[in-house]
C-alpha cells in the first residue's frame, strides 16, 4: 500500500511593518497545500499571529511577490509553482526597499523620487500624476539598478502620458534620454519573473527605437542629430534594435509635427 505523501511547503516569509519595526526579518512555517490551492489561498493560510499587529500584509487585488527571487504576479496554482520552484519557498516583496508591510509596498514613498520631473512637466494633472503609481511595481523586477535608474514602470507611464499628451512628446522623451537613470541603462526582464514573460522588454525596446528613431532626425543644430547612430555603435544593439536612417522630412518627429 502507498502512503500519499503530504504536500508541504517549507517557508521563510518576509516580515516587516514600518509602523513599528527597525529592521526587517523572516518567520518559517511549514505549510500544507491542496492540489488546487492557489498562490493566493496559500497566502492566506499563513499564521497571522507572529507578524505586526497580527496582520499579515500582501495584496489581494493585485498579486506582486517574490519567491525564491522571482517575480510573481498571476495567481497559479501551488502545485504548478513547486514543480518549478521545489518546496522550500522564500517569499518576499518586490522590493525591501519600499517595504511598508511585509509584501505591501510605500507608493508613497516611492512616488518622492519623480517629485523633480512632475515639478518641470506642469502640464500633468493630479490624477495624472496619481495614476503612476499603477506603473511602480514594474520598477522592482529587476533589483540590482543604480539608485538614478528612474525604472522600467516610470518609462512605460511616460508612453503613457505621450499618449495623452501628443504635444508635450519632445519634452517627454527628453526626459527619456537623460544620460544619468535614462531609457538606455534599461536591463531585460523576461528571466526575472515566473513565468518568463517580454511583454515589458519588448515596451521598453519598442520606446528605445522611438527615442533612437528622433535623434536621427536630420534637422540642423537639433540636440540629439546623429545619437542615435552612436548609441547604436555604443550599445552593439542587436538586429531587432536596427534603426532606418531617416532621410525624409515626413519621417521626421519633429519635422511631421509629430513631437
Amino acid at each position: 500500500m502507498t502512503i500519499n505523501a503530504k504536500r508541504r511547503i517549507f517557508l521563510s516569509v518576509f516580515a516587516f511593518d514600518s509602523r513599528f519595526d527597525y529592521q526587517s526579518g523572516y518567520l518559517r512555517y511549514d505549510i500544507d497545500y491542496k492540489e488546487d490551492d492557489t498562490l493566493l489561498d496559500f497566502l492566506g493560510k499563513i499564521p497571522t499571529g507572529d507578524f505586526g499587529n497580527k496582520e499579515f500584509g500582501y495584496d489581494k487585488e493585485f498579486l506582486h511577490l517574490r519567491i525564491n527571487d522571482k517575480c510573481v504576479f498571476d495567481n497559479l496554482k501551488v502545485s504548478e509553482l513547486v514543480k518549478h520552484f521545489g518546496n522550500a519557498w522564500i517569499i518576499d516583496p518586490l522590493s525591501k526597499k519600499y517595504a511598508k508591510k511585509d509584501l505591501l509596498l510605500n507608493y508613497e514613498v516611492a512616488l518622492s523620487f519623480y517629485e523633480g520631473f512632475f515639478a518641470s512637466a506642469s502640464f500633468i494633472y493630479p490624477s495624472e500624476k496619481e495614476e503612476l503609481k499603477n506603473f511602480l511595481s514594474m520598477n522592482f523586477i529587476a533589483d540590482h539598478h543604480d539608485e538614478d535608474y528612474f525604472g522600467d514602470g516610470f518609462f512605460l507611464y511616460l508612453k503613457w502620458l505621450m499618449a495623452r499628451h501628443p504635444m508635450q512628446k519632445r519634452h517627454i522623451l527628453k526626459t527619456m534620454a537623460s544620460k544619468k537613470g535614462g531609457i538606455m541603462s534599461y536591463t531585460p526582464t523576461a528571466s526575472l519573473m515566473y513565468p518568463p514573460s517580454n511583454s515589458i522588454d519588448v515596451e521598453i525596446e519598442n520606446l528605445q527605437t522611438l527615442f533612437l528613431n528622433a535623434s536621427k532626425c536630420p534637422v540642423k543644430k537639433g540636440e540629439w542629430v546623429g545619437l542615435g547612430n552612436k548609441i547604436e555603435c555604443k550599445y552593439k544593439l542587436k538586429p531587432s534594435f536596427k534603426l532606418p536612417n531617416v532621410t525624409e522630412k515626413s519621417r521626421c518627429p519633429i519635422m511631421s509635427g509629430k513631437m
